[in-house]
C-alpha cells in the first residue's frame, strides 16, 4: 500500500468503481436484448433476466477499484487497464448468466486491452513478455477447441474466445491457472446442484462467470498461488 494514500482516497475509488460499473449493466441491457432478439430468429437459447445483477455488478465496481489501487497501483495505466479488463470480465459474466451467450465484441475488448498493455509496456501484474503473451492465446484455447470437437457442448464458442483472448492478457500461466480455477468452481458447483437435486445431468449452466471469475483471482494472485504450487511439488519431490 503506497504511504501517503489516506482513508478519503480510498472512499473516492471505491465509490468510482461503484458508480462506474454501475453503468456498465446499461451495456449488459444492451447486449442481453441483442442476444434475445437473436433467439427469437433463431429459436433457440434461454434468457435469465436477474434484477439483482444491479447491485452485484455496482458493488463489484468497488471491490475491484480497491484491488486495483491496491495490486496495479504502481503506475496509472496499469491500474486503468486492469481495472477496464475487470469491466469487461464482469459484463461478460453477466451476459453469459442471464443468455448462455458471449457476444464477440467482449472478447474483442479484451483483445484490445492486451494490445494496450503491450504498447504502455506497464510493470507489475502486467509485466509479460510478448512470448508469454502469444503462447497463452493458444495454450488454453485450442485445448478448449479440441475438447469441444471431440465432446459436443463441453465448451461454447464464446468460452474459447474469451479464453485465446485472456491469454494474451495474462500470459499463459496465469491463464492455465484461471481455467484449472473456473473449472474447480464450475465442477463444485454442477455437484451442488445435482446434490440438491436442481439439476440434472443434462442439464446445462453457463461456465463463463467461472472462467472470469478464474482470470480475476488468477490476475491478482496467480503468481502467488503458482509459486506457492511450485514450492509443494519441490517439497514433494525432495
Amino acid at each position: 500500500m503506497k504511504e501517503g494514500i489516506t482513508g478519503r482516497f480510498y472512499l473516492f475509488i471505491l465509490l468510482f468503481g461503484i458508480c462506474f460499473f454501475s453503468l456498465l449493466n446499461f451495456a449488459v441491457d444492451g447486449l442481453v436484448e441483442q442476444c434475445r432478439r437473436d433467439f427469437e430468429e433463431g429459436e433457440e437459447g434461454k434468457c435469465r433476466r436477474q434484477p439483482v445483477r444491479y447491485v452485484i455488478i455496482g458493488l463489484t465496481g468497488g471491490i475491484a477499484a480497491l484491488l486495483c489501487s491496491h495490486y496495479a497501483g504502481e503506475t496509472v495505466r496499469e491500474g486503468i487497464l486492469t481495472f477496464l479488463f475487470l469491466g469487461v470480465l464482469i459484463i461478460t459474466a453477466a451476459v453469459d448468466q442471464e443468455t448462455m451467450e458471449i457476444p464477440d465484441c467482449l472478447p474483442a475488448a479484451v483483445l484490445i486491452l492486451s494490445a494496450a498493455s503491450l504498447l504502455f509496456k506497464p510493470d507489475g501484474l502486467l509485466e509479460l513478455s510478448a512470448a508469454s503473451r502469444v503462447i497463452g492465446f493458444f495454450s488454453v484455447s485450442i485445448p478448449m477447441l479440441l475438447t469441444a470437437l471431440a465432446i459436443p457442448g463441453a465448451f461454447g464458442g464464446g468460452d474459447i474466445k474469451l479464453m485465446a483472448a485472456c491469454g494474451m492478457f495474462l500470459g499463459w500461466k496465469r491463464n492455465l491457472l484461471a481455467l484449472f480455477l473456473a473449472v474447480l468452481g464450475g465442477g463444485g458447483w454442477g455437484a451442488w446442484l445435482l446434490i440438491r437435486k436442481r439439476a440434472s445431468k443434462k442439464d446445462v449452466f453457463a461456465f463463463g462467470p467461472f472462467l472470469c471469475a478464474g482470470m480475476a483471482v488468477s490476475l491478482f494472485w496467480g503468481q502467488r498461488l503458482i509459486q506457492w504450487y511450485l514450492g509443494i511439488m519441490r517439497q514433494t519431490v525432495h
